[in-house]
C-alpha cells in the first residue's frame, strides 16, 4: 500500500502539476512521518481516505448519499482498512458497504493510463468533532475516483445507519455544485475523452 500510494501521489502531481502547492499539507504530513501512519484514522491532523464518484450513464445522473453525522450530500467513500490492499481498492471497499454496489458493477474512468490507482481528484476538506466517536475537528486527505455504472439487476440500497438517504442528482445539477467545483470539471473532461 505505502509503495502505491507514493508512486500514485507522483503519478497524480505529474498530470496535475498545478495542484501541487494545494497539496503541500498533504506532502509535508508524508515527509513529516511514516506515510502508512496516513492510513490510520486515529493520525491527526488528519488522514488519507478514498471515494467514489458514480455516474448512471442512461439517466445522466450521479450517486450520492445524505450523511446523518455531516449533514451534508456527499459520494460514498470512507476511511483505509489493513485488509486494503491499495487506496482504489479502499473506495470499492467502502461503496459496497455504503450502498450495497459491488466492484464488478462499476468501470473505473482512469485519468492515467499508466496507473489506474491515480484518483480524479484529490480533495483536502475538514471534518467536525464527534463527541460520540472521541474524534477532534481533523482534515481528510480524499482520494476520489470516478466510475460509470453498469446496469443494475437490483436497486441500490444504503446498507449503514450513517446514511440517511441516496440521493439521484442531475449531472448539470452536481456541476454547478460549488462543493464539487474541481471534481466536476474534471469529470466532464474525462467523460469527453472516454466517450471518442
Amino acid at each position: 500500500m505505502q509503495t502505491t500510494t507514493e508512486t500514485t501521489l507522483q503519478r497524480y502531481t505529474k498530470i496535475f502539476p498545478e495542484e501541487a502547492k494545494r497539496l503541500n499539507t498533504l506532502f509535508s504530513c508524508i515527509k513529516a512521518s511514516d506515510i502508512s501512519a496516513l492510513f490510520l484514522r486515529s493520525t491527526l491532523p488528519g488522514h488519507i481516505t478514498a471515494s467514489g464518484f458514480i455516474f448512471d450513464t442512461k439517466s445522466q445522473k450521479m450517486l450520492f448519499i445524505s450523511h446523518a453525522f455531516l449533514k451534508k450530500i456527499l459520494q460514498p467513500g470512507g476511511h483505509v482498512e489493513n485488509t486494503d490492499r491499495n487506496i482504489l481498492e479502499t473506495a470499492y471497499r467502502e461503496i459496497f458497504e455504503e450502498i450495497s454496489i459491488k466492484k464488478q458493477e462499476l468501470r473505473l474512468v482512469p485519468v492515467d493510463n499508466e496507473c489506474i490507482f491515480t484518483p480524479t481528484h484529490i480533495d483536502i476538506h475538514s471534518i467536525p468533532k464527534n463527541d460520540m466517536k472521541k474524534e477532534p475537528d481533523h482534515l481528510h486527505y480524499d482520494f476520489q475516483y470516478f466510475f460509470f455504472l453498469k446496469p443494475l439487476k437490483k436497486a441500490v440500497r444504503n446498507t449503514t445507519k450513517k446514511i440517511k438517504n441516496i440521493e439521484w442528482i442531475p449531472f448539470e445539477t452536481f456541476s454547478k455544485m460549488q462543493e464539487f467545483q474541481s471534481i466536476s470539471q474534471k469529470i466532464q473532461l474525462v467523460i469527453k475523452t472516454d466517450c471518442h
